[in-house]
Parts: C-alpha cells; structure tokens; sequence
C-alpha cells in the first residue's frame, strides 16, 4: 500500500466482530501516530467516536457540534 496523507473511511467497522474492530482501530491508531495519516471515520458507534482526537456529531448533513470527545460527551 503507498502511503497517504489521509483516509476518509464510511463506517468502516460496520459488521466487524469484536476482535476484528478492536484490530481495526489499533491500526487506525498506529497510522495517525506514527505515520501521521489523518483519518476522518464516520459511525454510529460512540465507543468509536470517543477513540477520536476530534469529531462532530451530524443530523441531516448539518454539523451540529464539534470538539473533542471529552467536550462532547
């Protein structure tokens, strides 16, 4: 795989076993801190989310919040 600058992922862990989305997100960790790839993930999972630096909660394509997850939780 060459090396991007970033990712945009649709629900990525969507019908994923436990075990899978934990290795999933490891990687996804790994990528961000230490390749410095900038990832944006949408999901429905708040336990997800909270594993974020930032995120913004949508409602009908509109951002109605942003921040980190400490902020937003």
């Amino acid at each position: 795989m060459h090396r991007p600058e970033m990712l945009i992922l649709d629900e990525p862990t969507s019908g994923v076993d436990p075990v899978a989305r934990d290795m999933f997100w490891q990687l996804m960790v790994d990528l961000s801190r230490q390749d410095k790839v900038t990832i944006f993930i949408s999901t429905h999972f708040m336990n997800e989310a909270e594993r974020c630096d930032r995120m913004s909660l949508m409602h009908a394509g509109k951002v109605l919040a942003s921040g980190t997850p400490q902020e937003l939780v």
